[in-house]
């Protein structure tokens, strides 16, 4: 990726996220992964112990209702997350138990890919994200999904999707869904 010169004060929040994600990342592993709890973790203690605060890390106010909607209902059905910039929708989070594929050309990770990029299309917010903890896939919601292969973002020409055991080694992707970014444009 590109550097981009960003301020001391950014600099300071993304290493501080930089560490706290790394501590989700560990306490996921050995918690849930290393124990076999994976199988019987459900959607909503993942939300709590591991997305919500993977996102506070990245310096949204999870607790301001101004900046995050939680179970906001969009056509009949309800997002996990809407996050606004600015009174703006900028992006919904579809959350999933980890138990639950999210790769694309499965059945569930198609599913769970048309929901949150069908939310965001239809409400015309721009970014989309899926994700489990264990993995996330970013989706942009540009184009009514059809083939939904074709909503997954590229960055750099790859796609937009990480394991969680890549959260450190791709910080600079992740922090793409930082406060910070979203603030500067950077997925535009």
């Amino acid at each position: 990726m590109e550097a981009e010169q960003i301020s001391k004060e950014e600099r300071q929040r993304k290493e501080e996220a930089r560490k706290k994600i790394a501590q989700l990342v560990y306490k996921f592993k050995q918690d849930i992964v290393d124990t076999g709890r994976i199988k019987n973790y459900n959607e909503e203690q993942t939300k709590v112990s591991f997305i919500t605060p993977l996102f506070k890390a990245l310096g949204w106010r999870m607790d301001d209702h101004h900046e995050v909607l939680y179970e906001e209902t969009i056509f009949g059905k309800r997002a996990d997350y809407l996050f606004r910039l600015n009174g703006k929708r900028s992006m919904i989070v579809e959350a999933k138990q980890p138990s639950r594929s999210l790769a694309l050309g499965t059945i569930s990770g198609d599913s769970v890919a048309k929901q949150v990029v069908s939310y965001a299309w239809h409400t015309q917010i721009p970014i989309a994200v899926a994700t489990d903890f264990e993995e996330l896939l970013v989706y942009h919601a540009l184009t009514k999904p059809l083939t939904i292969s074709k909503n997954l973002m590229l960055i750099e020409n790859k796609d937009f999707s990480l394991k969680f055991t890549d959260f450190i080694d791709k910080f600079e992707l992740l922090w793409l869904l930082s406060k910070d970014s979203f603030e500067n444009n950077r997925l535009d």
